[in-house]
């Protein structure tokens, strides 16, 4: 009956531990699945502590130690929490590198230049191209590679927002993160809403509070 118990706990633990390893690898662009993800890890992790105080207090009563077993389980609870967040930092880490590597395979494909050509060849009247509109197919494969959820040229609409073209991977009323591509660096540091994260010259991971 305890080996049971003790099997459904390490499994319990062990599935906490991949969804803290995935939360932030599905959220290197926002995404709504980060959160998801974390809810599932509180779930489990929960019903994993209710599962282990039921097997402490049963324990407790057969063995008559339970002063020395609740220390142990409160050892255990620390142990998993860090392992948790060890796993987490994993998945930043693993999250970061996929989101760059997706960067670099667009950039191969010509990322930048096609975004300086598009600056000087919009498409469009309005200053976004939503990845549903017609215009969208026609876009360089390099930008429908990082599957933006819109192209953007804001600078039509705006004269004090230096010349760039935007690829919005996740926004909520606005551009929250995604790629912004300038002429220069020198440009892109005229503009200063948002933080960033230089790539290559005049290409950028940015953020924006929506």
């Amino acid at each position: 009956m305890f080996k049971k118990q003790y099997c459904f706990s390490t499994a319990l633990i062990f599935l906490c531990l991949i969804a803290s390893v995935s939360s932030p690898i599905l959220g290197r662009w926002g995404s709504l699945r980060s959160f998801e993800m974390e809810l599932i890890v509180l779930t489990l992790w929960g019903i994993w502590g209710v599962h282990a105080v039921c097997i402490q207090f049963r324990r407790g009563r057969t063995l008559g130690k339970r002063w020395f077993q609740w220390a142990g389980f409160v050892a255990v609870v620390f142990a998993s929490v860090i392992a948790l967040w060890a796993a987490s930092m994993l998945g930043s880490v693993l999250g970061k590198a996929l989101r760059l590597h997706e960067i670099r395979a667009a950039m191969d494909s010509g990322l930048r230049e096609d975004c300086l050509k598009l600056l000087q060849n919009w498409p469009v009247s309005g200053d976004r191209i939503y990845n549903y509109d017609s215009e969208f197919s026609k876009l360089p494969t390099s930008i429908k590679m990082l599957a933006p959820a819109y192209v953007s040229n804001e600078h039509l609409n705006d004269a004090n927002i230096p010349p760039n073209i935007g690829l919005c991977k996740n926004g909520w009323g606005g551009f929250a993160i995604g790629i912004r591509v300038f002429q220069s660096d020198e440009a892109a540091n005229k503009l200063k809403n948002g933080s960033r994260e230089r790539v290559a010259s005049g290409v950028f991971i940015w953020w924006h509070d929506t």
